[in-house]
């Protein structure tokens, strides 16, 4: 399900990326393009780190340790700051409030559904808290 709302919501956003136009001087556009790329580096980055971090083992068992000691869904906060980079990376803060609003309301959702999986799985050791940080 995660899949299909994700994938609806890029086709509905789709018409604002390839029919909007940016209303940025050369300098400032370039300042968005670049922290919009350096943003997607980052949350790309972060992806790794928390998958590695996790080994394999998402609906196995509760991991704290690491990464997973600071943000409850690292998996989740890099996607929201990965989406939310497309904005500046085509130079538009509008789209990148927008991504980042909408996919953080869908994963905050999502990673409720997860939690209670794993309460039910493993016990109430684990903590509700939204947004995904700790």
């Amino acid at each position: 399900m995660r899949n299909a709302v994700l994938r609806l919501l890029f086709l509905m956003a789709l018409p604002l990326v390839v029919l909007g136009h940016p209303r940025w001087s050369e300098g400032p556009a370039a300042a968005l393009h670049i922290a919009g790329t350096f943003y997607m580096f980052a949350a790309i980055l972060g992806r790794f780190w928390a998958t590695l971090y996790i080994g394999g083992h998402k609906n196995g068992r509760l991991t704290r340790e690491g990464l997973y000691s600071l943000c409850l869904h690292p998996l989740y906060l890099f996607s929201i700051i990965g989406i939310t980079s497309f904005g500046p990376f085509l130079e538009s803060l509008t789209l990148a409030l927008l991504f980042g609003v909408t996919v953080a309301i869908v994963l905050t959702l999502i990673a409720h559904r997860e939690e209670r999986f794993l309460n039910a799985r493993s016990g109430p050791a684990m903590t509700s808290i939204v947004p995904p940080f700790r």
